[in-house]
């Protein structure tokens, strides 16, 4: 199985608007939402399997964790779509990375993977730093159009790169 993808952002230009259907809701973390984050992550199917602990444990507990950097899409209260502003260490500040974006099967189709990574983009601009990236896999096509509208560019850091981004732009229709 090949690697995944990398995809970066060295700007800040184009973002689109953040203007969420009627009955949506953006907020970040609060304490008890490792559950809740867990089964948004867990419905999308392919992005592991987590429970509040396994959440905790994979991220809230790390040292480089902010709650205010963990973003999520409500409906009803409840969260239907995250996605995290990650540090690769604690004290970074120069590269951060669009994380673990999942939205829930039963809520797409509304641009919420748009705006809850432009949440998360606005809040690594409102920090300075000076470029972004992300992990993405060749089978998200709805995630890797969202991201390249979103101004990410395919980082062509391994031999196969190429290749694998033309079959992708082709499938895509870009």
């Amino acid at each position: 199985m090949p690697g995944q993808l990398r995809m970066t952002r060295a700007h800040y230009a184009d973002l689109p608007p953040l203007e969420l259907p009627d009955g949506y809701a953006l907020r970040c973390y609060e304490e008890g939402d490792d559950g809740p984050w867990a089964d948004v992550v867990n419905s999308v199917g392919d992005l592991g399997n987590y429970d509040a602990a396994r959440a905790r444990d994979f991220m809230m507990d790390k040292p480089q964790f902010e709650s205010e950097a963990l973003k999520f899409i409500t409906f009803d209260g409840g969260p239907v779509a995250t996605a995290c502003a990650w540090r690769d260490h604690a004290g970074e500040t120069q590269l951060g990375q669009l994380h673990m974006v999942a939205v829930d099967p039963g809520h797409r189709g509304k641009r919420l993977g748009t705006h809850v990574s432009t949440a998360v983009i606005r809040y690594f601009e409102e920090r300075g730093f000076p470029k972004l990236y992300l992990m993405t896999d060749d089978w998200r096509l709805p995630a890797v159009k969202t991201y390249l509208q979103l101004g990410f560019e395919p980082d062509l850091y391994d031999d196969d790169h190429e290749g694998r981004w033309a079959k992708l732009r082709d499938t895509l229709g870009i």
